[in-house]
C-alpha cells in the first residue's frame, strides 16, 4: 500500500498585513501567481498530489483551476495536479 501527500486549496483571497498593520487584499492575479509558485514548490519537496478546487465567488481567485494548473503543469516535474470541483 502506497500513500501519497499532498495539499488540496480553495484558491479563497488573502490579506498581508503591512508594516503599519493595516490589512491590505491581494489581487486575484497575485494570488494566482502565489498558488504557481506553490505547486512549484510543492513538486520541488516531492509532493505527491496538488488539487485545487473550482468556485464561482468574488472571494476565490479561481474559477478554472484548469488553466491555473495547466500553466503551473509547463513549471513542474512530478507532481500530480487535479481539478476539484
Amino acid at each position: 500500500m502506497k500513500i501519497e501527500l499532498g495539499l488540496t486549496l480553495f484558491a479563497e483571497n488573502s490579506t498581508i498585513y503591512m508594516p503599519d498593520g493595516k490589512r491590505q487584499p491581494i489581487s486575484h492575479a497575485q494570488r494566482i501567481r502565489d498558488i504557481i509558485e506553490e505547486i512549484e514548490l510543492a513538486d520541488q519537496l516531492w509532493l505527491d498530489f496538488y488539487g485545487l478546487n473550482e468556485h464561482h465567488r468574488k472571494d476565490y481567485a479561481v474559477s478554472d483551476p484548469v488553466t491555473v494548473l495547466s500553466a503551473a503543469a509547463t513549471r513542474t516535474h512530478h507532481i500530480k495536479l487535479s481539478s476539484e470541483q
